[in-house]
């Protein structure tokens, strides 16, 4: 009998808060043996020892499945059974006992390990974790709530596109699959709420340019394929008021050489994620009146080849720390004669910044700040 929950009895196995009788648990009744990383459960005799660690294999996107080896042991008296418990980061996923686990959406951005169980004749067990992999998704996902300002139905979402180059497949949590949409659809949900889209195949571009349903998209949660064959992002989310980034993988922006006016006017916007800029050759408004931006991140421009970031940051609350940030990485570019504006706020940049403001204006460029 196996229970990974609160213990068990008569040399039963438990993840739980103890052991009874020789009971095996991974909760208080344990010492380390001198096999590494090996938890050892029992009173009676050696526990079995571990020698090659379990090897999680499988490829690590969401819906796939992973599996893990028991590893190779050696005991006295004989191993006789092995037992499974699948972690996301250090939360034990409950219910996950098998030597097979199915990646769900709650598992990207996690490293997951599976740690096995093995029980000698003698009923004493020892445990050790395998190998970590990170689980991703593919996918672009993003939240809306369809009864915000727009120019479809209350109960509808209309995911803009532009140009050509798109052919992808929606899914969404209410439980819809579109395949094959090769330009703009709208989604009908069967009531006025907030629903997940999930985007698979070729996406190159969102188009809201402040238009549309721009004020019904709340939460990207995962740039996944965005953006993947696409060389201008302009104007993509312009407008998107209402929209944070939760997203915390970095999309497919590498190839991107324009990012005009993208997150302007995005004023729920606080904190931005690090994205490769390196090929843009313009950021024009890029962040212009994103008035609650307040964090950016380090190291954002230092292998762009840029010039242009003429009122790129104006109307943001940029932190001391951001606009140092966004100073010194422009710096470390080593790009002459450029542009670049921000004001908002009150903050002003540091000594650290002013030095790379100075460096900035001796190459040529134009730089205003608070």
């Amino acid at each position: 009998m196996s229970d990974w929950g609160q213990g068990a009895k008569n040399n039963d196995i438990g993840w739980g808060q103890g052991a009874v009788n020789n009971d095996i648990s991974w909760g208080a009744s344990h010492k380390v043996s001198w096999a590494g990383d090996t938890e050892i459960v029992g009173t009676d005799g050696d526990a079995p020892v571990n020698t090659i660690a379990p090897v999680i294999s499988g490829t690590a996107l969401v819906g796939n499945t992973l599996t893990s080896t028991t590893g190779t042991w050696t005991s006295d008296t004989g191993v006789i059974g092995y037992l499974y418990q699948w972690y996301r980061g250090a939360t034990l996923i409950s219910g996950a006992t098998n030597s097979t686990y199915v990646l769900t959406l709650s598992d990207a951005g996690f490293n997951m390990t599976c740690r096995v169980a093995a029980t000698d004749t003698d009923g004493t067990s020892a445990y050790v974790s395998s190998n970590s992999i990170l689980a991703i998704d593919t996918r672009l996902i993003f939240s809306v709530k369809t009864d915000n300002a727009g120019t479809s139905a209350s109960n509808q979402f209309t995911i803009p596109t532009l140009g050509t180059g798109y052919l992808y497949d929606i899914e969404t949590s209410d439980g819809q699959s579109i395949t094959g949409r090769t330009g703009s659809t709208t989604i009908t949900f069967p009531s006025a709420g907030t629903y997940d889209i999930f985007i698979s195949g070729s996406f190159p571009q969102f188009s809201f340019n402040n238009v549309g349903d721009r004020m019904k998209l709340l939460n990207l949660k995962n740039f996944g394929i965005y953006a993947l064959g696409s060389t201008n992002q302009d104007s993509a989310f312009y407008g998107c008021s209402n929209m944070v980034i939760s997203a915390t993988d970095t999309g497919h922006f590498e190839n991107i050489d324009r990012f005009f006016n993208i997150f302007r006017a995005c004023t729920s916007i606080t904190t931005f994620p690090f994205i490769n800029f390196s090929k843009s050759v313009t950021f024009l408004r890029a962040w212009q009146d994103c008035i609650n931006l307040t964090n950016f991140p380090a190291n954002a421009f230092d292998t762009a080849i840029c010039s242009v970031y003429t009122l790129a940051f104006t109307n943001t609350k940029l932190s001391t720390q951001s606009i140092d940030n966004i100073l010194v990485s422009i710096d470390t570019s080593g790009v002459t004669n450029g542009t670049l504006n921000q004001s908002g706020g009150s903050n002003l940049p540091s000594a650290t910044g002013l030095t790379a403001k100075a460096n900035l204006i001796s190459k040529g460029w134009t730089v205003t700040t608070n």
